[in-house]
């Protein structure tokens, strides 16, 4: 973790001026204390004050700063011992060039041998590797994590995302947690491309079979991304500053518990509107096709395959929810030109006006059943614009392709893709497919709600 706390680099501390401070982690699973992060203080001028930037690369010489981060660590490691929780676990930063030099200088490991003055066990602790610059292969680093593990240690990758090596790290190290640097959960709060950057991170470690640290958090806006994302653990101001003493387990049980309940309340209500969303929209798309199968039949079978045409001849009825149609064969290719809904150009930022969408959809949806669930009939102004330059284009490649040709074969009937980031517009899509004969399909893409942006 970084800390931004001024500190006179230019002077060494003295070891009886520093000591170690510990901000608790929580778990998001048990609503507990799961460890704590070591951070170095110095008590300066009667103030006490972050060390981080006296353990900045740039920040005073190496041999000093190594010199005081085994002292801090030794202190540390010795008042956790003391420590009775044997739940909870010490997070202790490790740069990896420093591991790096001792190693080269006789395999030697001080933290394990700090652990094993103490007798404190090698499960309680978890080593962060830090993103900073590592002029070693990275079998030797992969090695010299092996011995920590081999110890009973937990492996986290600290700072993901500040660097530019930190895929290597995490896919060859396999670290046990993956957290995950400030800056990019606060940028993924206003720009979608951090946000899917911070999902990418949640499913590698998924993959991994790693958990999920979010630190950095320090107002609900904060905890409910981490949330979204897949965290495990949180960590930040929301809940504690860094402290010289240790706290009960549960400090922390009751506030995460209502945090908790307030996100799921938010996120069911979501999905509940985004479930009667759908269930409206295929109603009305089914409907549609249905009406113009007879046509398809008629189209697909001439001599000309006009396919185009039949398209064209359906889309005034779709509904205004409905930006771009087109037809694939079962192999992936485009037969059709994309038929893209005038409009769609001069839609504005869709974050804006979220709760206003939830209210006309429910609206919609009341007169939608009123009506008989008649489809929608496309607003007076709307045009379709015909772009021919994606004919012959094979979209077999998109993850949703494949299976869903195969499930529409087996059930015969629509169904929805995951959403996904448009090419061309750049905003969140999902996609209605659905079967026109054995060999041919009708994709109907939307604008895609993002539920973590309404949290």
């Amino acid at each position: 973790m970084r800390e931004g706390i001024s500190v006179n680099t230019t002077s060494i501390p003295q070891q009886a001026d520093i000591f170690p401070y510990f901000q608790p982690i929580i778990s998001l699973q048990t609503k507990q204390i799961a460890g704590y992060e070591m951070l170095g203080r110095w008590k300066q001028n009667g103030h006490i004050q972050s060390l981080g930037p006296f353990f900045h690369p740039s920040g005073a010489n190496e041999d000093d700063q190594i010199r005081l981060d085994r002292y801090l660590r030794e202190q540390a490691i010795g008042q956790f011992a003391q420590y009775k929780d044997t739940d909870t676990r010490l997070f202790l930063n490790m740069r990896p060039s420093w591991i790096y030099r001792r190693w080269k200088e006789g395999r030697t490991y001080p933290t394990i041998e700090m652990l094993k003055r103490t007798g404190l066990a090698g499960e309680r602790i978890v080593i962060e590797i830090t993103e900073h610059a590592f002029e070693g292969e990275m079998a030797e680093l992969t090695e010299m994590v092996r011995m920590y593990r081999a110890y009973g240690c937990l492996i986290a990758i600290d700072d993901v995302g500040s660097g530019f090596s930190y895929f290597d790290r995490i896919a060859c190290l396999q670290p046990d947690i993956i957290k995950i640097d400030l800056k990019i959960l606060k940028r993924s709060a206003v720009h979608r491309g951090y946000g899917a950057l911070l999902r990418s991170f949640s499913i590698v470690a998924s993959q991994l079979g790693a958990s999920l640290l979010v630190e950095g958090v320090e107002n609900e806006s904060d905890l409910r991304q981490a949330l979204s994302h897949g965290a495990r653990y949180v960590q930040g101001f929301l809940f504690s500053q860094a402290k010289p003493q240790f706290e009960a387990p549960p400090t922390y049980a009751d506030e995460i518990g209502q945090q908790i309940a307030s996100y799921r309340a938010d996120t069911q209500r979501f999905w509940e509107r985004q479930m009667s969303r759908e269930r409206r929209i295929e109603v009305q798309l089914t409907s549609v096709v249905y009406a113009h199968l007879e046509r398809w039949k008629q189209a697909s079978d001439s001599e000309q395959r006009d396919v185009d045409a039949w398209l064209a001849r359906m889309t005034p009825s779709l509904p205004r929810e409905v930006l771009r149609a087109y037809v694939c064969r079962e192999d992936g290719e485009q037969l059709t030109a994309n038929y893209v809904r005038q409009n769609q150009q001069n839609k504005v930022d869709q974050q804006n006006k979220v709760d206003q969408q939830h209210k006309v959809e429910q609206q919609n949806h009341q007169n939608q059943q009123n009506q008989g669930d008649q489809p929608e009939q496309r607003d007076q102004g709307d045009h379709w614009h015909r772009d021919t330059h994606v004919i012959g284009a094979n979209w077999s490649w998109r993850p949703y392709f494949i299976p869903s040709v195969i499930r529409m074969k087996n059930t015969k009937q629509g169904l929805f893709s995951a959403p996904y980031m448009d090419l061309e517009g750049m905003t969140a899509i999902q996609t209605f497919c659905f079967p026109l004969d054995e060999h041919h399909f009708v994709f109907l893409d939307m604008e895609s709600d993002d539920y973590r942006k309404g949290m």
